[in-house]
């Protein structure tokens, strides 16, 4: 918008008349939402493979469509198993994804597409908000995991970990829909209510608040596309406990800037846990070190990105 382009936000078969949260940013900031487009009216669409396939699959016969995947490997477990994926994945003449190993991921799709019409863009992390941080007791060690609660991110194992703790001065806060979270592991945090808080969606600024007021940042996710949470909380200085993931690599060094752990080891996580509770320095000695990482991923640094990549040739397959 900011080169003079209109942009419109495409929602075929959404009937709601109310206006979502999401949908109020979009239209703030002066962008159409419209259920039905003429597509002659647009020169490129801009959607997921993954979740929007049906979109693509209509608009691709009359203008050039690029796919921007935010999925990782569960993306491709979904390709396998939805022909309309697998269609939008055909029809993309242009791909953006948010790291090189996401990109892999998609390897068999990819194998006669042309390199130079694939783009690794990653996302960008916003300026810490300048806020107080949330209220906590003295002395107690607060662990957060921002993301929806549900398998894929394993908050399971942070729950059982957490759970096993010799210790009383701890606790674990999720911030994210929680519908996804297993019978036992719900169990656990209805037992133990000073200890797990869940908390929901919240607003950036109150999610601002809790990072602030957080020890430690701990995502042992068995995959993830970039993993933004973790960036996110090294901006305020909270050093990240993470499961060992590809699309991680070039971001966090085991040791350096952060902690890793084989996905699922859940005893190497607790130990983990304990050992940032017990060392000061080193929390503050990666926290300090974790804190650089996110100034390479400025809105800045995006927008040029993508600027670049929409004034050059997209190509229709």
């Amino acid at each position: 918008m900011a080169r003079g382009d209109q942009v419109v936000v495409w929602t075929p078969g959404n009937k709601k008349s109310a206006v979502t949260a999401i949908q109020k940013k979009f239209t703030d900031l002066g962008v159409l939402i419209k259920t039905k487009i003429q597509f002659e009216d647009y020169n490129v669409l801009i959607a997921s493979p993954i979740l929007t396939p049906n979109s693509i699959l209509s608009a691709a016969p009359h203008m050039p469509v690029i796919g921007w995947v935010h999925e990782n490997r569960v993306g491709v477990m979904l390709a396998h198993k939805t022909d309309s994926i697998r269609e939008a994945l055909e029809r993309v003449g242009r791909f953006i994804f948010p790291s090189a190993d996401c990109a892999a991921s998609y390897h068999s799709y990819l194998l006669e597409f042309p390199p130079e019409m694939i783009s690794i863009i990653p996302y960008a992390v916003a300026e810490p908000i300048p806020c107080k941080h949330a209220p906590k007791k003295k002395g107690v060690f607060r662990i957060l995991f921002v993301g929806s609660l549900y398998p894929r991110k394993r908050p399971s194992d942070l729950i059982r970990a957490v759970d096993g703790l010799d210790r009383d001065q701890v606790e674990c806060h999720f911030i994210g829909e929680h519908e996804g979270l297993d019978p036992e592991s719900r169990d656990l945090i209805h037992k133990n209510p000073a200890r797990f808080v869940l908390h929901g969606a919240l607003q950036q600024q109150d999610i601002a608040r809790l990072y602030r007021s957080a020890d430690l940042f701990c995502m042992p996710s068995w995959d993830e596309s970039f993993g933004i949470a973790a960036l996110e909380a090294a901006s305020y200085g909270v050093p990240p406990l993470l499961s060992d993931l590809k699309c991680y690599e070039g971001l966090w060094k085991d040791g350096y800037n952060c902690l890793t752990h084989p996905v699922g080891d859940m005893e190497l996580l607790r130990a983990y846990i304990k050992l940032f509770m017990d060392n000061p320095n080193i929390r503050t000695r990666l926290g300090n070190e974790a804190q650089k990482v996110p100034k390479d991923y400025s809105l800045k640094r995006f927008f040029t990105n993508l600027d670049t990549l929409l004034t050059s040739p997209i190509l229709r397959r």
